[in-house]
């Protein structure tokens, strides 16, 4: 399904075409620059698979729970170093 209704009317969210250097000139041909931290859900195993998730979440509860497990995610990439490059001042 391409269309999501949103205010009822069906919309087309186009971002699903996007590469990643269109977000970040610092992107070439795939490859990042280390001073460039990107943060995307696809990239955590629990929530990658859950694209239609994000439409459906119509509580508190599951805004909480997404926030939470981004929480969670977040963690995983500190322990691996992936926010080395942000200064500690």
């Amino acid at each position: 399904k391409l269309t999501s209704n949103f205010r009822q009317a069906p919309r087309i969210d186009g971002s699903f075409r996007a590469k990643t250097e269109d977000y970040f000139p610092q992107v070439k041909n795939g490859q990042v620059d280390d001073s460039l931290i990107i943060l995307d859900w696809k990239s955590d195993p629990v929530m990658e698979g859950k694209t239609k998730d994000f439409i459906k979440l119509t509580s508190k509860e599951g805004i909480w729970d997404l926030l939470e497990q981004g929480r969670s995610y977040a963690q995983i990439m500190d322990k691996r170093g992936d926010f080395d490059t942000i200064s500690q001042s």
